[in-house]
């Protein structure tokens, strides 16, 4: 169970296989980027063989997601600066890795999601690129943060929206605090799981 997965002291954060109402035999392990940034479902562990071992994911997705109080509160929860929607379960498992913690899908453990057609709620780009550029401003290098500059540059107004990240001082402020008190750098992180960005 998630619940006795937990108790694992190296487990901080943990998901479940997680795959859609209308096609359960997809199941998603945990997800990981593409050279785009992109999430990814992960397929099943090779070579998993049951026995309610968790295994080491990059990103929990969080539809489902379980946190220890200790490694929320180190890290500071959720990101509070993002908008509206995307990138809070990314930012926030890279976040987890980055400060030592560790993050984890339990294989034998799924459930059922249902994805919307469309949002409930007003979702554009610019909030998709605004915490995009927020995450790699605080935390990716500066060659990583030109790649994902060039990223949102695709789309129209993402100078507006970088001016915006890169003038806040809550965004340096967060920058600061990250690259001094973190145990890992996001080279390793993109080296520990074979990120290809």
């Amino acid at each position: 169970t998630l619940a006795s997965a937990m108790a694992s002291p190296e487990v901080s954060a943990l998901c479940p296989a997680i795959a859609s109402m209308d096609r359960p035999q997809d199941a998603g392990y945990g997800a990981t980027w593409d050279s785009s940034l992109a999430f990814s479902w992960l397929p099943r562990p090779m070579g998993y063989g049951g026995g309610g071992h968790p295994v080491a994911v990059p990103i929990a997705p969080g539809g489902c997601l379980a946190v220890k109080r200790e490694a929320f509160t180190h890290v500071g929860g959720f990101q509070h600066n993002f908008r509206v929607w995307g990138f809070d379960d990314q930012e926030f498992s890279m976040r987890l890795w980055l400060f030592g913690f560790e993050v984890y899908v339990h294989p034998d453990v799924q459930i059922l999601h249902y994805f919307r057609p469309r949002h409930p709620y007003a979702v554009s780009y610019r909030h998709v690129d605004y915490n995009m550029l927020w995450m790699a401003f605080t935390h990716f290098n500066q060659e990583r943060f030109a790649k994902t500059i060039a990223l949102a540059s695709a789309r129209a107004g993402y100078l507006e929206i970088l001016a915006e990240v890169t003038m806040a001082e809550a965004a340096w402020e967060q920058r600061r605090n990250y690259l001094t008190n973190r145990t890992h750098d996001d080279n390793w992180f993109m080296q520990r799981f074979g990120i290809p960005f």
